[in-house]
């Protein structure tokens, strides 16, 4: 009897490939007033579209460049402009049918002066993920096998985007300008329910204003709550979403004669959702013919996920690094581009959160000379309760204040917000192909004696004697598996 095995075919949208790609945006500084010195740049990257082709990607982008700057009259101002950019990445795998992810984040924004020119080169980053349809072939059974099947547990990505406004205003001394805006996403909860994805959080928002005796800030936090329909979403699936500003906009109004100004916020989000359905696929994990040898060929297919996220809020404070130096003649104005970066590293004690926390101070001397000084303060919190494996780590500064204790240092304090997310991995292990190869010759014996090795189960001792384990077990009914040392296996074969 030939063997003719049976395959099914599992259908899935599969993580193509994850690129980054970096392009470099210049941006001259004109239309405005002779600058003495630029104080602070924050530069921000804005993905406008992004498309699959044949073997790249194209996507477009806006960086936004906010410039706090002092003009050759010593008087602080600003100035806000723009640049679009076109880039691609490369990869040979990449077909006009893959879905597309993409994130920009500006790495660095440097100043340089030519002449009475001021430039500003951005380098921005693209993260972009790529999905695509993909499927495998898994054997299921079929004529003259005996087949061994386990229930192999899959994980079906499902994806899901959206986007909403958040807002607030507050009312605050009188103002004569916002002089620049930061805004920052924590994500505080995602989970999933019948048909959507939840997400909460809130958006960090430092604003720099312009009061009479100089610059100032305000920090305000915005919550927000979004679902983001998902035909397969149901309560209890792993999740996880992203959250990035995708456009933000600060106005101060102005009552002169009661000297108080009410700022509006109005924030622009993009949200970005991934939730995985676990599916139990009843494949043939090892089989063999009582009639031929056969070849297996063996694959697996990997997924990684979210299993587990852990958010915690911590303050830190000390005594930060300065790239400027200060002294108790310097009054310190306001603090603008608060930031933090962390990952998990393993310290003396176990796994520990380390990072650094940022912003750039805006500095008075005594002499009215306006200027700027980068302050850095390093931290390192313990990871407790952390499962193994390979982590991503999140951090929002949500409040941040700097003074000095002592002449010529900066002591700052700072609350953080932080969200580790661990990763894991499910596999799953199947045949995906089979051979015939040669017949087995069957003996002529009435019996025979089979010897297994110590520890050998029920199943490798049918598959050695090409025999269903129901036969051996029913030749052997006073044999337990798996076997000891010494024990031995009756082969009966009976003529017809």
């Amino acid at each position: 009897m030939s063997v003719k095995p049976e395959f099914s075919t599992y259908g899935y949208a599969a993580p193509l490939a994850r690129l980054k790609a970096q392009s470099i945006v210049e941006c001259r500084l004109t239309g405005v007033g002779e600058i003495g010195a630029v104080l602070a740049t924050r530069a921000t990257a804005v993905l406008t579209s992004a498309e699959a082709a044949d073997g790249e990607v194209r996507y477009n982008g806006k960086v936004l460049l906010n410039v706090i700057y002092e003009d050759t009259g010593k008087n602080v101002c600003r100035m806000e402009r723009g640049a679009e950019f076109t880039h691609r990445a490369c990869d040979e795998r990449i077909t006009p049918a893959c879905g597309v992810r993409a994130a920009l984040q500006v790495l660095s924004a440097e100043v340089r002066r030519e002449g009475a020119s001021f430039y500003v080169s951005c380098v921005v980053e693209a993260d972009i993920s790529l999905v695509c349809a993909a499927s495998f072939d898994y054997l299921t059974g079929g004529t003259s096998l005996v087949c061994r099947k386990s229930a192999q547990k899959f994980l079906r990505c499902e994806y899901c985007s959206g986007a909403i406004e958040v807002g607030d205003e507050f009312e605050t001394d009188f103002v004569g300008d916002v002089l620049m805006h930061g805004e920052n996403v924590y994500l505080r909860q995602v989970s999933a329910s019948a048909g959507c994805l939840v997400i909460g959080g809130e958006v960090a928002v430092n604003v720099c204003v312009l009061k009479e005796e100089g610059p100032d800030n305000y920090e305000r936090m915005l919550p927000f709550r979004a679902e983001l329909p998902c035909d397969g979403a149901s309560a209890g699936m792993l999740c996880r979403a992203s959250a990035f500003v995708q456009s933000a906009n600060i106005t101060a109004g102005t009552d002169e004669e009661k000297g108080k100004s009410k700022l509006t916020l109005t924030v622009g989000l993009s949200l970005q959702g991934t939730l995985w359905q676990e599916e139990e696929i009843a494949a043939v994990t090892d089989a063999f013919s009582p009639a031929c040898e056969v070849i297996l060929s063996q694959e697996e297919r990997s997924v990684t996920y979210t299993a587990e996220t852990l958010r915690f809020t911590e303050k830190v404070n000390g005594t930060a690094s300065l790239s400027a130096p200060i002294d108790y003649s310097t009054a310190l104005q306001a603090l603008v581009l608060q930031r933090a970066e962390a990952d998990c590293r393993v310290g003396r004690d176990g796994e520990e959160v380390q990072g650094v926390v940022s912003a750039t101070l805006l500095l008075a001397d005594s002499d009215g000379e306006k200027r700027a000084a980068e302050v850095q303060l390093p931290f390192a919190l313990p990871l407790q309760n952390a499962p193994q494996g390979e982590k991503q780590v999140s951090v929002l500064v949500c409040g941040m204040s700097v003074r000095q204790k002592q002449e010529g240092e900066a002591e700052v304090d700072a609350t953080l917000k932080i969200a580790v997310e661990c990763l894991a991995e499910r596999t799953m292990h199947f045949i995906s192909a089979l051979e015939a190869g040669e017949e087995i010759r069957a003996s002529d014996s009435a019996f025979s004696v089979f010897l297994p090795r110590e520890g050998d189960g029920l199943w490798e001792i049918a598959k050695s004697l090409h025999k269903s384990p129901e036969e051996v077990a029913a030749d052997n009914p006073a044999m337990t598996f798996p076997v000891r040392r010494g024990e031995r296996i009756i082969v009966y074969r009976r003529k017809v």
